[in-house]
């Protein structure tokens, strides 16, 4: 995906400076992002790059898992064994 906005952008905003097509490239990167959740974690961290927001991106797929479509989450070591978290409760203490 992020290799698609890059190429877009650099079409779409052809006669825009480089700094300004990584800007609104990371933007929409971040904005195509299913999880709200994602998108947050990816602003606060205010990537300067569309290469930055892929790496926080990358890094946080690697810890939380991604959730596809059907509200199941997979970790990378639990491709096969996905866990529903529309099941998962939180208890508060």
């Amino acid at each position: 995906m992020a290799d698609d906005i890059s190429k877009m952008s650099d079409i779409v905003y052809y006669d825009l400076q480089q700094d300004q097509k990584e800007r609104l490239a990371t933007l929409h990167f971040t904005n195509a992002l299913q999880n709200p959740i994602a998108q947050y974690d990816i602003s606060q961290k205010a990537p300067k790059t569309l290469e930055e927001a892929l790496h926080i991106a990358s890094i946080r797929e690697m810890f939380f898992g991604v959730e596809s479509q059907s509200g199941k989450l997979y970790t990378s070591s639990q491709q096969n064994m996905p866990i529903d978290v529309r099941s998962v409760s939180v208890s508060k203490n």
